[in-house]
């Protein structure tokens, strides 16, 4: 599975050659994020599903144990900690969507030099702003 700055990666860092440069994979890159974008919502779906299930079987086993406390303790430490990882989960595969989506947009309506520096731009974000700075 490739995430959306892997893919960033693999298309900011062609290998240099004298001679002009080659066109950039236009259309390519819009498949690529064309199919994350549908990756990344299927898997949202999944893990939104799985909270969900989560969510209502600690509410099941809450009202099954309200009478002993000690069991509804460990359930409420056993969900506090896996609830967290399922929340960043999902807000992780959220952000890599959002981030594809956006790209995707540019990628229609950019041409091929301003989309390649704008891929650039986005795979070494830390350079864009040094160039900015300066």
């Amino acid at each position: 599975m490739t995430n959306f700055n892997q893919l960033l990666a693999q298309y900011a860092h062609a290998a240099p050659k004298l001679g002009p440069a080659d066109a950039f994979p236009k259309d390519a890159l819009r498949s690529d994020l064309k199919e994350m974008v549908e990756r990344n919502g299927r898997y949202f779906l999944a893990i939104f599903i799985l909270l969900v299930a989560l969510l209502l079987l600690c509410i099941g086993v809450l009202a099954r144990y309200f009478d002993e406390p000690a069991k509804a303790v460990a359930l409420l430490a056993a969900s506090g900690v896996s609830i967290p990882v399922v929340l960043r989960m999902m807000l992780r595969m959220w952000e890599s969507k959002v981030r594809a989506e956006s790209l995707l947009l540019l990628a229609t309506s950019l041409d091929e030099k301003a989309l390649r520096m704008v891929v650039k731009a986005l795979a070494h974000p830390e350079a864009s702003m040094a160039v900015a700075k300066s």
